[in-house]
């Protein structure tokens, strides 16, 4: 098994605006993915998925929290490796509310 461990910070955001976020993984590899001790997902090496939606509830804004995305993987003929890791807003679905 290999471990990975990111943090990363997110922005606040006005009361009246909604900003849904994700995790876009490129891996080898199949696991498990956390995120903030929550069990998010799986991911397998033969997708589809590559990319997790990161429920609000679960996320922290206020400055100086961290947010932590664990990703633990079970080798394949391919290894087991993490090439690529983005969080960022699916910024087509924001809402004003």
């Amino acid at each position: 098994m290999t471990w990975y461990r990111m943090e990363f910070d997110l922005p606040a955001t006005p009361k009246n605006i909604w900003v849904p976020w994700r995790a876009a993984l490129d891996a080898s590899g199949n696991g498990f993915v956390y995120l903030n001790g929550h069990a998010l997902g799986r991911l397998w090496e033969v997708g589809p998925q590559r990319e997790f939606y990161l429920p609000e509830c679960w996320l922290k804004f206020r400055a100086g929290e961290k947010n932590v995305l664990v990703i633990c993987l079970r080798s394949t003929e391919r290894g087991s490796q993490l090439r690529a890791a983005e969080i960022a807003p699916y910024a087509d679905q924001a809402e004003r509310r």
